[in-house]
């Protein structure tokens, strides 16, 4: 049996000198959105990375203005 765990994520980088780990768990009810075949993996702009570490949905059709 597997076991899926949507509210935490991984993230490792490769900078010049060496590796970035992140790790988050989200503190509230949800979770991550993930893929769920290879055909929907994708690359991520920082903004969406930042939406997805706060999870936020990262396919939204418009964006809103701040007031």
């Amino acid at each position: 049996m597997i076991k899926y765990i949507w509210d935490r994520m991984k993230a490792l980088f490769r900078e010049p000198d060496g590796f970035v780990l992140i790790y988050k768990r989200l503190s509230v009810r949800g979770g991550y959105q993930w893929p769920r075949k290879q055909s929907e993996v994708r690359n991520l702009s920082w903004r969406e990375f930042d939406w997805l570490m706060s999870g936020i949905d990262i396919d939204q059709p418009k964006a809103l203005k701040a007031e």
